[in-house]
C-alpha cells in the first residue's frame, strides 16, 4: 500500500512498493479483473493528489500514514517499507 511514516515532527514523503516487472504483471492482471487501472496509472493519480492537496477531487486513492512509536521504527520504514517515492 502507499504510505508514509511519521514520528514526532518528522514525516516522510509518500512511498509505493517497488515491484519486479514479473510481479507488476500479476498486480496489473488482478487490478484489471477488478476493473481498475494499471498500477503505474494509479501511481500517477496519487502523485497528482499529493502535489495538489487543495484539490477537492481525490479520485479513488488511499494514502496511509504510519505513526511510529519510536525513532528506530521510523528509521526502519526506509529500510523495509520505502520503495518508489511519489512526489
Amino acid at each position: 500500500s502507499i504510505g508514509r511514516a511519521s514520528f514526532g515532527d518528522s514525516t516522510t514523503s509518500y512511498f509505493a512498493p517497488k515491484y519486479s516487472e514479473l510481479y507488476k504483471i500479476k498486480v496489473n492482471h488482478d487490478r484489471q479483473l477488478l476493473f481498475l487501472e494499471p498500477i503505474d496509472d494509479y501511481y500517477e493519480k496519487v502523485k497528482y493528489v499529493v502535489t495538489h492537496p487543495d484539490n477537492k477531487y481525490k479520485f479513488n486513492t488511499r494514502l496511509n500514514t504510519y505513526n511510529c512509536a519510536n525513532k528506530e521504527a521510523f528509521e526502519s520504514f526506509f529500510k523495509y517499507e520505502a520503495g518508489i517515492e511519489l512526489k
